[in-house]
């Protein structure tokens, strides 16, 4: 599996934001410096 590095900052939507995996992905991107739109289903 590869990996993608962007070059500028992103805006994901990542839904299930509040689960296990989601909150992790959330707090992974931010640290990275993307915009994180979150969504709770």
């Amino acid at each position: 599996m590869s990996s993608f590095h962007a070059q500028q900052p992103v805006r994901t939507l990542v839904t299930g934001a509040g689960g296990f995996t989601g909150r992790y992905l959330v707090d992974n991107l931010r640290e990275r410096g993307h915009t994180v739109i979150e969504t709770f289903a």
